[in-house]
């Protein structure tokens, strides 16, 4: 059965007056189907709430990979300048230790932002 489609209507009987009235309102059929559709989705496992919801796990998974991507460039960029030997082929030295041109360090943040601005905009428009 859908979860979003409840018509168990042993449960619907018991909402009946029990003066004898027969009328159930549209009101107290639509609290008694989302009471029913809660009650579902709390005992749901979690591997069934994977399969009944793909695109709940689709959203998720694109929202951590984004977060992931973004938090990783701007790490990955800063890791690099501070890389010994990336300093010894690209920078000089100075005081016995090897020192990069602050072109490369403003050029290498400066990149890293635009890429991310980029990606940004990019996957907001998904």
């Amino acid at each position: 059965m859908p979860i979003n489609e409840v018509t168990d209507h042993d449960a619907i009987d018991e909402l009946k007056s029990p003066i004898g009235h027969n009328d159930v309102s549209e009101e107290e059929k639509e609290t008694f189907n989302a009471h029913l559709l809660d009650a579902r989705a709390h005992d749901e496992t979690i591997r069934q709430s994977l399969g009944s919801h793909p695109w709940a796990l689709l959203w998720v998974t694109y929202g951590v990979w984004i977060v992931a991507c973004c938090s990783f460039d701007n790490n990955a960029g800063g890791t690099v300048l501070g890389i010994p030997k990336f300093r010894e082929d690209f920078g000089y030295f100075f005081e016995g230790d090897y020192i990069l041109v602050a072109a490369w360090q403003v050029s290498t943040h400066t990149m890293l932002l635009l890429g991310e601005m980029k990606r940004l905009i990019l996957f907001s428009l998904l």
